[in-house]
């Protein structure tokens, strides 16, 4: 009776987890689009598109983390199994070598997309450093003194 109803649940599993990748796959699109519109922001230092940007990346952000726990939600369910290769092949045979393709690519965007993400966050540091050490340097803002009366700074002093 058991290998009925997984009978009857694989086709729905299968589009389920096509969708489920195919979404997850349109999330990591829009933040490798946000990530290039970082790099032209930087380039150009547009502070509101970036601020903006930063704001769409959160939400993508949490709307791929939203995706992502369904999927472990669906992969729970699915008789405890641990990794969603295993349900893919148990109850989406027919759709298996779509569907992990689908799951390769989308591994390989991720990690892509977290190194790029580092890259744009390690830009953003250190055009800020400039942009301050600069404003520094011409009087528009105030140097902050990193050793204020301090037992050290009173001995340098003697």
């Amino acid at each position: 009776m058991q290998s009925m109803s997984q009978a009857n649940q694989q086709p729905d599993m299968g589009y389920v987890l096509q969708q489920l990748l195919q979404d997850m796959e349109t999330s990591v699109q829009a933040q490798e689009a946000i990530i290039i519109e970082e790099r032209e922001a930087m380039k150009i230092f547009d502070g509101d598109k970036l601020t903006n940007l930063i704001e769409r990346r959160a939400r993508c952000h949490s709307e791929f983390h939203e995706l992502s726990s369904r999927c472990k939600r669906l992969i729970h369910q699915c008789n405890n199994e641990e990794k969603l290769e295993q349900v893919i092949d148990l109850y989406a045979p027919a759709l298996a070598d779509d569907l992990h393709s689908m799951r390769i690519d989308l591994v390989r965007r991720m990690q892509r997309l977290a190194d790029d993400q580092l890259d744009n966050h390690v830009r953003l540091r250190a055009a800020w450093n400039v942009t301050t050490s600069i404003l520094q340097q011409v009087g528009a803002i105030e140097m902050k003194q990193t050793y204020q009366n301090t037992y050290a700074t009173h001995q340098v002093a003697r």
